[in-house]
């Protein structure tokens, strides 16, 4: 997020990192964002996780939950 380093995004611009984390409004780390293959945002998940964690957002990313709830519903599990 202060990062000056470059990255290409899908779309093939070219951002710094830091202008990456303030195009998101990411002004804390670690954070994890997780994005659609044009770049759309899905989740953003602020904050140190464990792999229990990670296998539930990778849960709701991968088999579409997130197209028709929040991951806080989702988390919750009362969808």
């Amino acid at each position: 997020m202060e990062s000056g380093r470059r990255l290409t995004l899908p779309s093939g611009e070219r951002i710094t990192e830091m202008d990456l984390g303030a195009r998101l409004n990411v002004y804390a780390t670690p954070v994890f964002v997780y994005l659609e293959p044009d770049g759309t945002p899905i989740a953003k998940v602020p904050g140190y996780k464990t792999v229990k964690d990670f296998i539930q957002f990778d849960h709701y990313v991968h088999d579409g939950i997130y197209k028709h709830e929040s991951l806080a519903q989702f988390l919750s599990g009362k969808s």
